[in-house]
């Protein structure tokens, strides 16, 4: 088995192009390969991490064993206002 890791930058306006590009990944993966997903997720919902974590079920709706998803939240507009304090400070 080997593991493949790749990562994903979503906020809600792209939880479906996220969904489909984790999805192609996952049915692409070979079967002895282990899937770790991390998502960074900008401020994503509750329903919107849930609809991302359907892509990980099987036909029958069973979890796939060898794929995980981890998110990383993560708050882009306040991230983006602390970069623009900084930069005004240093000019």
């Amino acid at each position: 088995m080997h593991n493949v890791n790749v990562t994903f930058i979503t906020d809600s306006n792209y939880i479906l192009p996220t969904w489909v590009a984790l999805r192609s990944v996952i049915c692409s993966k070979s079967d002895d390969s282990n899937l770790k997903a991390y998502i960074i997720a900008d401020r994503l919902s509750a329903t919107d991490k849930n609809n991302l974590k359907l892509a990980c079920l099987d036909s029958a709706g069973n979890q796939i064993d060898d794929v995980d998803i981890i998110f990383i939240d993560v708050d882009g507009k306040k991230e983006f206002e602390k970069q623009a304090r900084k930069k005004k400070k240093s000019c």
